[in-house]
């Protein structure tokens, strides 16, 4: 009996050592749970950060924002930056050319490289530092420096020009704004090996044939192009009050009234007074 009663104990007490291990398990179990579920919810945040970045570009990030898995994250003056895809490392395009996946065609392409080139010539003045984000230029220079390039003036090569521009724009290889334009963000995912043939390629670019111009704004413009107001016309100024004469008015002439006569006696209204002698209400004095 007594050793029927230990093996009883020894298995309750296995039996409890088992409950604690399922017990423990079970803490496991969940705590992966909850390591998948955060998982999960970042691999959720960085599916949706990808999506926006290939449906509206790069994803603009607030200061202090990180980038999502798989991104870099550009930073500006201000402390805000974006968010763009990158390359796995040891991945390059031709990928896809294994994978026979065709690439996303480019409306006029050659005129597109060549743009992109002559803005790169105009905003990449330090070639000792990276392109991006480089030094903006006036659009104007940049079509300038396209028309030294292909060694065309007419108005067609323009038109594609800007046409060109707009498309870089659209995909944020380059920024316009205003009749300026600068190197996008895409420009800074350039490698640095690649830096070298890019220098060679901007010292062999034609300078432009107006290397300085003037940027005048949109509202400079239309300010400019408004009829000047009409002078407001003033009142004449009002002519000077005459001066009275302090002086006394001499014998046998009429004083005004209040002034004085000869001997310094005053006169009535309308009276006339001889030299020396006072005159009678109404009445003429002859002289003498």
């Amino acid at each position: 009996m007594t050793t029927g009663s230990q093996v009883t104990r020894a298995g309750s007490r296995a039996m409890g050592a088992g409950s604690q291990a399922m017990r423990a398990g079970a803490q496991v179990i969940g705590a992966g749970a909850q390591v998948m579920g955060a998982g999960a919810q970042v691999m959720g945040a960085a599916e949706r950060a990808h999506t926006l970045a290939r449906a509206h570009g790069p994803v603009r990030l607030a200061a202090g924002e990180a980038a999502a898995p798989g991104m870099v994250r550009l930073t500006r003056g201000d402390s805000t930056g974006e968010a763009l895809p990158v390359w796995p490392d040891g991945v390059t395009p031709s990928l896809l050319d294994e994978h026979q996946v065709a690439a996303v065609p480019v409306e006029r392409s050659g005129e597109t490289r060549r743009v992109l080139a002559a803005v790169l010539k105009c905003c990449w003045s330090d070639l000792s530092v990276d392109p991006w984000p480089g030094d903006p230029a006036p659009v104007e220079l940049v079509l300038d420096t396209y028309r030294e390039l292909i060694g065309r003036t007419d108005d067609l090569m323009r038109n594609w020009a800007v046409g060109a521009l707009r498309r870089l724009h659209d995909s944020a290889w380059v920024v316009m704004d205003d009749g300026v334009v600068s190197l996008g963000p895409r420009c800074a995912l350039w490698p640095v090996e690649s830096h070298a043939q890019l220098q060679e390629l901007v010292r062999r670019l034609p300078e432009p044939q107006r290397p300085e111009l003037t940027v005048v704004g949109d509202a400079d413009i239309i300010a400019a192009a408004r009829p000047a107001a009409p002078p407001v016309p003033t009142a004449p100024p009002a002519p000077p009050a005459p001066a009275q004469s302090a002086e006394p008015t001499a014998a046998g002439e009429p004083s005004a009234p209040g002034q004085s006569v000869a001997a310094g006696e005053p006169s009535a209204p309308g009276q006339s007074v001889a030299a020396g002698e006072p005159s009678a209400p109404g009445e003429p004095v002859a002289a003498g």
